[in-house]
C-alpha cells in the first residue's frame, strides 16, 4: 500500500491510545545541544529498563549513532568509528569450528598439495586462491555491515534526523510512545504485516523481526548466523549470498585439487599420506555437501521471496504480502 495510506492507519490507530502514550509533536524540534554536554532539557525517565536517564543523556544533536549506541542501542558492537557494525561476542566454539574447517583446509591444499598441483595445472591454484580471497572478503562485508538494524525509538528521540529517515525506510512514521505504554495497530497493518515492537518500541515492516541474540530489530531478517558473529537481513543479504557462493565453488576446487594429487602425486606411497587424504578429504566432502545444501535452500528463498524465519519460525506461512515478486528476496 502506499506509505500516505499506512501512516493514516498508523495515526488513526494511535488516537485510542491513552494519553501519556504520546508527547507534543514539537519535542524532537527543540533547540538541543551539542554532542556530549550535560545541559538541557532532562527527558521523561525510562520505565522499561528501570532506571532514570542521566543528564548526559538528554537530547543531542550532532552526534552519531554509534556515539550514542552503547547507551541506548542493543547488543551488537560498533568498530572503526561507526563504519563497521557486528554482533555481540561470539561464542568461542563457532569461532574456532568456522576457521578451523575453511582455514585448516586452505591451509593444507596450499602447503601440502600446492607445489605438485602448480607443476600439474597451474590454473587450478591460481583458481583456488582467488576463490578463497573472495570467500575471505565476503565473509568480512557479511560480518561487519549493518544487517538492516532499526533504531530504537530511545535512540531515534535523541537524534531527530535518525528518526525521520527510519520513518522513510520503514514506511510508517510512529507517534512518540511513552516507555513501557501500550501501543497497538489497526487492524488494516496488522493484517498488511505490520507489527509493534515492545523492546524496541518500533514500527516493524513486514518481514522485520526482533533477534533475541542482538537485541534489535532487523529489516527483512533471515536469521543470525553465529560463525557470521552478525544478522543476516535486508543490508547484507547480497554479501551473505557471495560468501556461501565462493565458499561452495573453493570447497570444489580444494576437493578436486586433493583428488588429483591423490591420483597423480608422486608422494602418495606411505600410509602418513593416505591418512592425510582421508582426514581432510571427508571433512572437504561432508562440508561441501553442507554448504551445498544451504545454497540451494537460501535460492528458493529467493525464489519464493520469503526469509528462513518466515520458513522455519513461528510466524504465520500464509502471510501474503502486497506487492512480493518472486525475485524481491533480494
Amino acid at each position: 500500500r502506499p506509505v500516505a495510506e499506512a501512516n493514516v492507519d498508523l495515526l488513526a490507530a494511535s488516537e485510542g491510545a491513552s494519553a501519556t502514550a504520546t508527547e507534543p509533536a514539537t519535542a524532537g524540534h527543540q533547540q538541543a545541544p551539542a554532542c556530549g554536554s550535560a545541559d538541557g532539557p532532562r527527558p521523561p525517565a525510562s520505565q522499561a529498563n528501570g532506571d532514570e536517564v542521566d543528564e548526559t543523556a538528554t537530547r543531542r544533536q550532532g552526534c552519531r549513532v554509534f556515539e550514542l549506541w552503547h547507551e541506548f542501542g542493543g547488543q551488537s558492537r560498533f568498530c572503526c568509528r561507526g563504519f563497521c557494525i557486528t554482533g555481540p561476542k561470539m561464542d568461542w566454539g563457532f569461532y574456532i569450528t568456522g576457521r578451523l574447517c575453511v582455514g585448516g583446509l586452505s591451509l593444507f591444499y596450499f602447503l601440502y598439495c600446492g607445489r605438485a598441483l602448480w607443476e600439474i595445472n597451474r590454473l587450478l591454484p591460481i583458481f583456488t586462491g582467488c576463490a578463497l580471497f573472495a570467500t575471505l572478503g565476503f565473509y568480512i562485508l557479511t560480518s561487519c555491515t549493518d544487517p538492516g538494524i532499526i533504531p530504537r525509538q530511545s535512540l531515534q528521540a535523541r537524534l531527530p534526523a535518525l528518526k525521520e529517515e527510519v520513518a522513510r525506510v520503514v514506511g510508517v512514521e510512529l507517534p512518540t510512545v511513552a516507555p513501557g505504554s501500550e501501543f497497538h495497530l489497526s487492524p488494516r497493518l496488522r493484517d498488511a504485516g505490520f507489527r509493534f515492537c515492545e523492546t524496541c518500541e518500533v514500527v516493524r515492516p513486514p518481514q522485520a523481526s526482533h533477534c533475541r541474540y542482538c537485541d534489535n530489530c532487523v529489516l527483512k531478517f533471515d536469521h543470525h548466523c553465529p560463525w557470521m558473529n552478525n544478522c543476516i537481513g535486508q543490508r547484507n543479504y547480497y554479501f551473505f549470498m557471495g560468501f556461501m557462493a565462493s565458499l561452495t565453488w573453493l570447497l570444489i576446487a580444494i576437493a578436486v585439487g586433493i583428488g588429483i594429487y591423490f591420483l597423480k602425486g608422486s608422494e602418495m606411497q606411505t600410509a602418513t599420506s593416505w591418512l592425510l587424504m582421508v582426514v581432510t578429504g571427508l571433512p572437504t566432502a561432508l562440508l561441501l555437501l553442507g554448504v551445498l545444501s544451504l545454497g540451494i535452500f537460501h535460492l528458493g528463498l529467493i525464489c519464493l521471496g520469503r526469509t528462513t524465519r518466515e520458513v522455519c519460525g513461528r510466524r504465520r506461512a500464509g502471510l501474503v504480502i502486497p506487492g512480493q515478486t518472486c525475485w524481491s528476496g533480494l
